[in-house]
């Protein structure tokens, strides 16, 4: 029966989660609350920068680094895809 218990809610003598500090306090509030309690550094992505940031959309190349073209040539290689093609040209999938 150990097996139920690992889905679903967890016992009851399980520690709550820590809150972290990027939690705002009222979760009812207007978004407009929310935006206002944001960090006021100046810079709202705190993500790395794209190395390819000048690269323009004409480029074979997306923004993740896949060539569409080769992407399209693995996926024609892999055996379920291969399955999955021929039910749709056939017409046995819809």
């Amino acid at each position: 029966m150990d097996a139920l218990n690992t889905v679903g809610e967890p016992p009851a003598s399980a520690d709550p989660p820590e809150r972290g500090d990027d939690v705002p306090d009222n979760l009812g509030a207007p978004v407009d609350d929310v935006v206002d309690e944001a960090p006021e550094d100046g810079d709202a992505d705190d993500g790395p920068p794209f190395d390819n940031e000048g690269q323009t959309a004409s480029s074979p190349v997306d923004v993740f680094g896949l060539d569409p073209e080769r992407f399209k040539e693995e996926q024609r290689r892999t055996p379920w895809i291969q399955a999955l093609i021929a039910f749709l040209e056939s017409g046995m999938v819809r």
